[in-house]
């Protein structure tokens, strides 16, 4: 589960991270992903806290 987590967050964000945004917040593996994204600092992810 983790490794697929990562696998998602480290997509790069060519968009604005708009679309990965939505395809992490509709992840059942993710359901956290939108208040996460507030308190990342890469720019890569939305739950790089909860990971590291």
């Amino acid at each position: 589960m983790i490794d697929q987590t990562l696998e998602l967050v480290e997509m790069p964000v060519s968009d604005g991270g708009e679309g990965l945004l939505s395809t992490l917040a509709d992840s059942p593996l993710l359901k956290g992903a939108v208040w996460q994204q507030q308190r990342c600092t890469s720019p890569y992810g939305l739950s790089c806290r909860r990971i590291s």
